[in-house]
């Protein structure tokens, strides 16, 4: 199967004998790498997009570098060759929470910027720290403190750009164990519980922190709220403390709600799945999923089940093929258990003991578990039984972080240390693009491939590599067919020739590559 990553296109048009041709270049990875730009992964659902995960041996994958860092529950993001997280930090003669940038592959620190105070008024036991995960979006680090303070930052100098405080400006309330939730953006603008009043829920402009909107009057709770598209309408998901709330992300206008109880704290975000909604809470709570419908324009969210012998205190679970995979528990550290439950029915369908509080995501269609001790887990996710790949120490100390994906690299933390690994390795073939587009007859066209580094192309690559074409500059793979033309390769350049068809007005191609 063909994959490829569209970074740019580049269109050269050239008739003869009226027929218009355009190359559309194409850059193909070989994993499918992307960045980690949000807290839990590209959609804020847990699932990274990458692929060609293996199994490693009992050492692990290989360490690209393991650095200090200081108190903090936050998780790394990253875009490019930067990660981002949150630490707390001595300035001056108190401690601070600060935003750190690290460098991707050797763990240099590139810039620190100080967010906000640490006076936790309750603890979260040693390692106390910032708990929320720094955003990256459109050149800015958008970052949420313990106490409210939303602070946009230049991802590249980590230079100040604005800073809202959500108490003094929209009347909000810290809760107790102080906000745990990250921001999430889209479209340019900044959705979060802000806990004031007479509205709570906000949306600031990423731009310059202006508000757009202000919704509903519910309570915050510890969970990030989740962007995602139900029965066809894009919506905000909140889990606030009187349940789900669902808005309009254009202009707040509520669409559906689901009554869920609060109990202490509720640190785990929903997690949709087609057209039905996950939620959950630890100290006694448990779990519930409410099914969303629509009828004549309106939505509504109907109860399917509920028990309360399944909670998840701050880890979110993910949904793998109709499947939740999740550590369940509260106050079990260091036992809590690593479950499969069916989402349409609540029906358990195994249980691994041993895990603790930790963290996980969902990579290449398996889970990659970070044990409360710091362990990472490689295991299948499937509801026939739980099957372990691998496992190693990755990082050291208490570690209720969740693990990070960008661009084959995993990314740990504890409130002690971060690390970097090696779980994906990247092609270091360079992408390739069209060169010269030639003429050497009436009715044939030629034209040249090369690798966008000026390196020679290898024999080797020549036969992974395929042209497609379509009357239409279409994303829908059915819509292209292989071309009729000749592929040879010449000086370390491909060259590609074919013959115009004066039947037909235009043509596009596209050079597409194998794994």
């Amino acid at each position: 199967m063909f994959q490829w990553f569209q970074l740019s296109w580049e269109v050269v048009k050239k008739r003869a004998q009226g027929v218009a041709i355009t190359l559309i270049t194409i850059f193909p990875t070989h994993s499918q790498a992307v960045d980690w730009d949000n807290f839990r992964g590209p959609a804020g659902n847990g699932i990274s997009p990458e692929q060609g995960l293996t199994t490693w041996s009992t050492t692990g994958p290989q360490l690209l570098w393991k650095v200090p860092l200081n108190h903090g529950y936050s998780t790394f993001t990253s875009h490019g060759n930067r990660v981002y997280t949150q630490v707390t930090r001595a300035i001056g003669d108190s401690d601070k929470e600060v935003c750190l940038a690290l460098d991707g592959t050797t763990g240099k620190e590139l810039w620190a910027a100080t967010i906000d105070g640490t006076d936790y008024d309750y603890g979260a036991g040693s390692g106390d720290g910032p708990r929320s995960t720094p955003v990256y979006y459109n050149g800015r680090i958008e970052v949420l403190s313990s106490f409210l303070t939303l602070v946009s930052l230049d991802a590249i100098t980590g230079k100040e750009v604005w800073r809202r405080d959500l108490k003094t400006d929209f009347g909000g309330q810290v809760i107790a164990w102080q906000n745990s939730a990250s921001p999430v953006v889209e479209d340019g603008r900044i959705f979060l519980n802000a806990n004031g009043a007479p509205n709570t829920c906000l949306a600031l402009k990423a731009e310059d922190g202006s508000l757009l909107w202000q919704a509903t009057t519910e309570k915050t709770t510890h969970a990030t709220p989740v962007l995602a598209t139900i029965l066809g309408t894009r919506q905000i998901v909140f889990l606030t403390q009187d349940g789900l709330v669902a808005l309009q992300p254009t202009d707040g206008k509520e669409l559906w709600r689901f009554k869920f109880p609060y109990s202490t704290s509720t640190g785990a975000s929903p997690v949709i799945y087609e057209d039905m909604v996950y939620c959950s809470a630890a100290y006694g709570v448990g779990a519930a999923v409410a099914r969303i419908s629509q009828s004549n324009g309106k939505f509504s969210a109907t109860q399917v089940w509920k028990k309360t012998t399944f909670k998840n205190h701050w880890g979110t679970p993910v949904c793998h093929h109709g499947y939740l995979y999740g550590l369940y528990g509260d106050s079990a550290y260091n036992t809590a258990p690593l479950k499969c439950i069916e989402m349409a029915t609540g029906t358990e369908q195994w249980s691994q003991a041993g895990f603790g509080l930790g963290g996980l995501i969902l990579v290449d269609g398996k889970l990659l578990v970070q044990s409360d001790a710091g362990e990472m887990v490689l295991a299948e996710a499937t509801p026939d039984a739980y099957t372990e790949l691998g496992r190693f120490q990755a990082v050291e100390g208490k570690s209720w972080n969740a693990p990070a994906l960008s661009n084959g690299r995993l990314y740990a933390r504890s409130i002690s240390e971060g690390a970097c690994y090696e779980l994906i390795p990247q092609t270091t073939a360079a992408p390739l693009r069209w060169m010269t587009l030639l003429r050497p007859s009436a009715t044939r066209f030629q034209w040249l491939i090369g690798a966008t580094d000026d390196t020679q192309i290898e024999d080797s690559r020549l036969g992974k590599i395929s042209i497609l074409s379509s009357r239409i500059a279409s994303t829908n793979v059915s819509d292209w067919s292989t071309a009729a033309v000749q592929l040879s390769l010449t000086n370390g350049y491909i060259s590609v020739e074919g013959e115009f068809d004066s039947t037909i007005p235009l043509r596009f191609f596209k050079v597409v590559e194998e794994p």
